[in-house]
């Protein structure tokens, strides 16, 4: 379940409707593993080595400790050039 398709069933769905069962379903849309992967994974694409994904990684790990991700998601659409 992508994030869009999350808030989507939020909307339709109340938090005191089926508790359980929202929770089980939104429950693996975020992992901070699958996150690193992505990251890996487009690094990869632009050819950075693997020391530079290493020193990116550690940085991620620490920024997910800082950061809430509303807040990550602010600095991601700030940004954006659009």
């Amino acid at each position: 379940m992508t994030i869009e398709e999350y808030m989507s069933e939020v909307t339709r769905k109340s938090v005191s409707e089926g508790t359980p069962d929202l929770m089980a379903a939104i429950t693996h849309i975020w992992s901070d593993d699958a996150c690193a992967g992505y990251v890996i994974k487009a690094m990869e694409a632009v050819g950075a080595t693997d020391g530079k994904i290493i020193s990116v990684l550690l940085e991620l790990r620490h920024q997910m400790k800082t950061l809430s991700v509303p807040e990550a998601e602010k600095v991601y659409k700030d940004f954006l050039p659009c």
